[in-house]
């Protein structure tokens, strides 16, 4: 059995962030951004405890939500040779930056928690 097996995931969010009744569905609120938003930026919207970061909905109730739904990922192309994911010779074939429209009208907290490994 490996190591690597056993560890948990990488997930940067305290626990009072998904806690049972806690961020359990962000409906999607289109607010209209034009371009694409940092996965990393987006994320700490999405886990932020400021009121601000939070929508009236239609019964008045202000909730977490999802802003937008085009995404991005900037990619760190030395990190990625470092890693041994690709050889060195291979780094002029590594985009900068990956970019995605979410497909749901909601974000799940099982999509939060995948935000958070991923950013």
């Amino acid at each position: 059995m490996c190591a690597e097996c056993n560890e948990p995931l990488p997930i940067t969010m305290n626990e009072a962030t998904y806690v049972d009744g806690v961020r359990d569905v962000l409906p999607f609120v289109d607010y209209g951004i034009a371009d694409s938003v940092e996965l990393t930026d987006l994320f700490g919207v999405l886990t932020s405890d400021n009121a601000a970061d939070n929508v009236q909905m239609q019964g008045g109730s202000m909730e977490k939500f999802l802003p937008t739904k085009k995404l991005k990922l900037s990619v760190d192309v030395s990190r990625v040779i470092k890693s041994l994911t690709l050889p060195e010779q291979d780094k002029n074939n590594i985009a900068s930056t990956m970019e995605w429209m979410y497909p749901k009208s909601y974000l799940s907290k099982n999509d939060l928690a995948m935000l958070d490994i991923s950013s």
